[in-house]
């Protein structure tokens, strides 16, 4: 628009003072008039278009800094945001290393819990075994000699001792 219009005060300018210069001769100045201001709309155009253009690279050009700014920028974003997730997801997952570890610890420690206890139960068995094995099966003390009893009630003690029991007390038959 300014380009217009410096255009146009410049072709006035020098009509005038072409036109001055040329009082005598009135044909030749309206075409010298006509040609000039054909030439000067030309040069008007063709400035206007190459400065206008101009300025439209530049403007292009901007744009493209501001993409390698967004471009820098994503990359920061990628890189740096992308490792603090992977910060994050390393620390959810240690987190969860450890839970796991004392999870596991927790179950072979009822394992073995489970074990001592198996191993009582079939202890028991035995003796229960033994005990009918002796008494004949019939549930009647067949036992006629002397000294046996205070030795099962010993025996009794003694297991029950070994498998962490208090029992001091002894039983009477």
């Amino acid at each position: 628009m300014m380009t217009q219009f410096v255009l146009m005060l410049v072709s006035m300018l020098t009509l005038l003072v072409y036109h001055v210069n040329t009082v005598g001769n009135q044909s030749d100045t309206v075409t010298m008039v006509t040609q000039f201001m054909v030439t000067m709309v030309t040069v008007g155009y063709h400035i206007g278009t190459v400065v206008s253009n101009h300025w439209i690279t530049v403007d292009n050009q901007c744009v493209t800094v501001g993409n390698y700014g967004d471009t820098v920028g994503y990359h920061v974003y990628t890189v740096l945001g992308n490792h603090g997730d992977t910060v994050d997801y390393h620390k959810h997952l240690v987190t969860m290393v450890t839970q796991l570890v004392t999870i596991v610890k927790q179950l072979v420690s009822m394992v073995i819990q489970l074990v001592t206890m198996l191993t009582l139960l079939v202890t028991m068995l035995k003796q229960l075994l033994v005990f009918q094995c002796e008494d004949g099966g019939d549930g009647e003390d067949d036992d006629d000699s002397v000294g046996t009893q205070e030795y099962d009630d010993l025996e009794a003690i003694q297991q029950a001792e070994q498998m962490g029991g208090d029992d001091t007390q002894h039983s009477t038959r």
